[in-house]
């Protein structure tokens, strides 16, 4: 799961078309949902969270706002932990 997050995430993050970091934003906020609260928060998880995390507070800084929508959800995921 983690080689498969980090493909995705240095494909799409910094990618110049925003249909595509839309959808890395979806993706990425599925899989959140999916691992849940308490899996992102694993320390054996640790790295993967690491990496997940700080890509979607980069794309909550992005410049479309469709893209800043659909992380909203994984913040407010993490936050209720």
């Amino acid at each position: 799961m983690s080689r498969a997050i980090e493909l995705l995430i240095e494909a799409g993050l910094n990618h110049k078309n925003v249909v595509c970091r839309q959808v890395l934003a979806r993706i990425l906020a599925d899989m959140s949902e999916r691992l849940g609260a308490d899996r992102l928060m694993d320390p054996a998880e640790k790295a993967t969270t690491d990496l997940l995390l700080a890509a979607e507070i980069k794309m909550l800084l992005d410049g479309s706002l469709e893209v800043r929508h659909v992380l909203l959800f994984t913040v407010r995921l993490v936050k209720q932990t």
